[in-house]
């Protein structure tokens, strides 16, 4: 008797993304956890945060509250399409908890990093 085949994965067009699973802190749970991330939202957040830290460096230093939850977005939409993460980017447009988890990943040490470092030396 011979098995029949079985898809390894069940494939998902290219606009569409899986829905998004918030993993939140056990100490904070307004905050997701870094570690429980995939390794393509890991890059993601990796080249938002750079991205964000070099805007709050050159064009916007010290934004408000407001403004720099949408500026971490917008720059995290930005690494998308420069990584070539159609669904990541597809995500972060559909899904506003992913954007918002997203996007206080990358604001809040970013700017808290920018705010304790003396660059006078």
């Amino acid at each position: 008797m011979v098995r029949p085949k079985t898809p390894a994965r069940r494939t998902v067009p290219a606009g569409d993304y899986t829905p998004y699973t918030p993993h939140l802190n056990d100490k904070d749970r307004s905050k997701s956890r870094w570690g429980d991330q995939t390794p393509d939202t890991q890059l993601l957040l990796n080249l938002g945060s750079q991205l964000y830290v070099s805007e709050l460096m050159t064009a916007n230093p010290y934004p408000e509250e407001p403004t720099r939850v949408h500026l971490s977005g917008s720059q995290l939409v930005r690494a998308a399409e420069l990584l070539k993460l159609g669904r990541r980017q597809a995500r972060l447009t559909g899904d506003t908890q992913y954007l918002r988890d997203c996007s206080k990943m990358v604001s809040q040490p970013s700017f808290n990093w920018l705010c304790r470092t003396d660059y006078r030396r």
